[in-house]
């Protein structure tokens, strides 16, 4: 199992979450997202490089679309917050929480 996947994991398991699965992916956030943040998503794409700051770019997107498809956002944030905190302590850099409000606001403002 990889990093990611063991994150995620861990985080099911100590959030309880059970809603639907969102990969990881360009092909898996943009299908999750609703139609405005997916063609934000998607532009925002063209403009980054690859390595760090497109990990940065999916890892800004993904809790939004898990968020999406939950049928319990806030069970869905608590989840993608703790699953983004262990990956990226188990990279070695500090926990980033986004909380969906800050989230948005800070897509906005890179659009």
């Amino acid at each position: 199992m990889d990093v990611w996947q063991s994150s995620v994991e861990r985080a099911k398991r100590e959030t309880g979450y059970r809603g639907p699965e969102v990969l990881r992916t360009v092909e898996g956030v943009g299908e999750a997202l609703r139609f405005d943040e997916r063609a934000r998503f998607y532009r925002q794409l063209l403009t980054v490089g690859t390595g760090d700051e497109f990990d940065g770019l999916v890892n800004l997107y993904w809790p939004l679309a898990v968020i999406e498809v939950a049928e319990d956002p806030q069970a869905a944030e608590d989840f993608a917050d703790l699953a983004l905190a262990y990956y990226s302590m188990a990279c070695g850099e500090l926990p980033r929480q986004y909380p969906h409000e800050l989230a948005m606001r800070e897509v906005g403002e890179a659009s």
